[in-house]
């Protein structure tokens, strides 16, 4: 089951070469990260996004929760103004805020073996790489 969620003010939108999500709080001052269409023929991709989680799930790779979100109307009307992927569609993809999170990017920039003794469970990363490359995920390319 996917939670709905209304988000009411920006923290801020992370630059990336895919969808440049935005950091933002919900009613509960919880942290989400949001995704909004990348285009008005974007069709498909945040439907990706939550059939994935729910793979994810159903596999046991654990993944933050998702949720259903929609955009306070106060906020709307800013953000939309600035930001017109907001336009295209009246609800956008949410998943939880991760604190001390490692971006999954960085494990193909970094030299040597010392970051991988970060990671609690090197395995579900593997899992997660795999699985991006299987479903062309193209917020890693």
């Amino acid at each position: 089951m996917i939670l709905a969620k209304t988000i009411g003010s920006v923290v801020q939108r992370y630059q990336t070469d895919g969808h440049s999500p935005y950091l933002m709080l919900d009613e509960d001052l919880d942290k989400i990260i949001l995704k909004p269409k990348n285009s008005i023929n974007d069709t498909i991709s945040l439907q990706k996004e939550y059939l994935c989680s729910l793979l994810l799930d159903c596999w046991n790779i654990k993944t933050p929760n998702v949720y259903l979100c929609n955009i306070d109307n106060d906020l709307y009307d800013k953000i939309s103004t600035e930001d017109i992927r907001f336009r295209y569609s009246e609800f956008y993809f949410g998943c939880h805020f991760i604190e001390n999170q490692f971006e999954l990017n960085r494990l193909f920039s970094f030299s040597g073996k010392v970051p991988l003794r970060n990671f609690q469970n090197i395995e579900s990363i593997i899992y997660i790489a795999l699985f991006d490359i299987w479903i062309e995920n193209d917020d890693r390319m």
